[in-house]
């Protein structure tokens, strides 16, 4: 075993800064949140409010219901008009056919003129009603569009609301000691604000300093040596 000494600090491996990612009230600060402090990894250390988020999760619900209330109704409607065309088709065919026949009977002297231009204005009223029915239903699918881009915005700002409403609690990461406290209970916190800050106590990280004679011994030793080196 090669044996050299020297000398250096310890940092710890791992350090947290907590940052408020939300604003509102504080309404709870552990007890043992205090310099110097150790804490377990996965304790709770500081609520805020959740009133501001709860209430924004429950307007985006009710928001997506709407939207997909109007998304049914919509769909029902471009049911009920696909049902109407196909019945108002069915009468213009029957009104074209007449209108043929009535021209040919116009031709032959059979019928008068004013027949005919009775029976011409039915067949254009029911083109009408059938051109009235495709024009509705070519706008369900820019309705629906819309719709849906409306639910995809308002699904986005549930997701915020949710994440927000996650970001009231704050959690120890990893156990730790706390080296500063900024924050006191009920106080009233803006995002982006430090909150307190800590040091892991699993690992620290050193810089070693020693004589250059005593590494140059231990590196000329080393690979003839069978054992570790047992710095200190």
């Amino acid at each position: 075993t090669i044996e050299t000494t020297g000398f250096g600090t310890a940092e710890p491996t791992e350090s947290w800064t907590a940052i408020s990612n939300v604003k509102g009230h504080i309404n709870y600060r552990h007890e043992d949140l205090e310099s110097g402090m150790v804490l377990p990894k996965g304790t709770l250390l500081l609520s805020v409010d959740q009133g501001l988020y709860t209430l924004a999760l429950a307007e985006a619900d009710a928001d997506i219901a709407g939207i997909e209330a109007e998304i049914a109704q919509l769909n029902q409607e471009a049911i009920n008009v696909s049902a109407l065309l196909e019945i108002e088709q069915k009468r213009l065919d029957l009104a074209e056919t007449d209108l043929q026949r009535t021209l040919a009977l116009l031709e032959s002297g059979a019928v008068s003129q004013t027949v005919y231009d009775t029976q011409l204005r039915a067949t254009l009223q029911q083109r009408l009603a059938v051109q009235n029915y495709l024009n509705q239903q070519n706008t369900f699918p820019v309705q629906l569009s819309r719709l849906n881009a409306q639910k995809d915005r308002t699904n986005t700002k549930r997701a915020l609301a949710l994440s927000d409403l996650d970001d009231t609690k704050i959690y120890a990461p990893f156990e730790f000691r706390v080296s500063e406290v900024s924050v006191e209970m009920y106080q009233y916190i803006n995002p982006g604000q430090i909150l307190f800050a800590g040091d892991g106590v699993d690992a620290s990280d050193v810089v070693l300093q020693m004589p250059m004679q005593s590494m140059r011994r231990a590196l000329i030793e080393l690979p003839s040596t069978e054992g570790s080196i047992n710095i200190s």
